[in-house]
């Protein structure tokens, strides 16, 4: 199984997010209890592949499931298929199970070359976890990114989080970076 995880691993930075799909989708089958954490690695791929039905099976599948790596995918799902109150909803829990996920999402906190092999809930390690995971969908899905500046800003303002940036400056560093990453491909 961690072969079959390696495989999709290589596939994600390949760009074949299908055939990566595919690689989990088994994984999954074969590990019923999910032991390695792949449904927090397929999620936010069903989601930028437009697999909705996939991305709604194992969601129900996971209802249990409060962790901040399935909480973001969750809100990014219902935000890339038209939910925009499930998808505030559900963001809003996710900044509460994982308070560093939006900073390193939006640049704020430097994601580190080395990720963690261990992390807790509500961790920076946590965070820095589902970067790997997730960080592609988020930049790929349009308006994925410009969203969350509007919501996290929101959420910082009601909660008195000081942040290094205004929201008009955040969204500007946001395009400039898109504009450059535009530039190398």
């Amino acid at each position: 199984l961690m072969v079959k995880d390696e495989l999709a691993g290589f596939y994600c930075m390949k760009g074949d997010y299908e055939s990566a799909v595919e690689v989990y989708k088994d994984i999954l089958k074969l590990d019923k209890s999910d032991n390695q954490g792949i449904r927090y690695k397929i999620l936010p791929l069903f989601v930028l592949i437009d697999k909705y039905k996939e991305a709604e099976e194992l969601i129900n599948t996971y209802d249990g499931d409060m962790s901040a790596l399935l909480l973001y995918s969750i809100a990014l799902y219902h935000y890339k298929v038209g939910n925009e109150i499930g998808a505030a909803s559900v963001l809003k829990q996710a900044f509460k199970a994982n308070k560093y996920v939006p900073k390193y999402l939006l640049g704020i906190i430097e994601i580190p070359i080395t990720l963690p092999n261990i992390y807790s809930h509500g961790s920076e390690e946590e965070a820095e976890v589902y970067m790997e995971y997730a960080i592609i969908a988020w930049m790929k899905i349009k308006g994925a990114m410009y969203w969350m500046v509007d919501e996290y800003y929101k959420y910082a303002s009601k909660n008195n989080i000081e942040l290094p940036f205004s929201k008009q400056r955040m969204k500007k560093i946001l395009m400039n970076n898109f504009e450059r990453i535009n530039n190398l491909e």
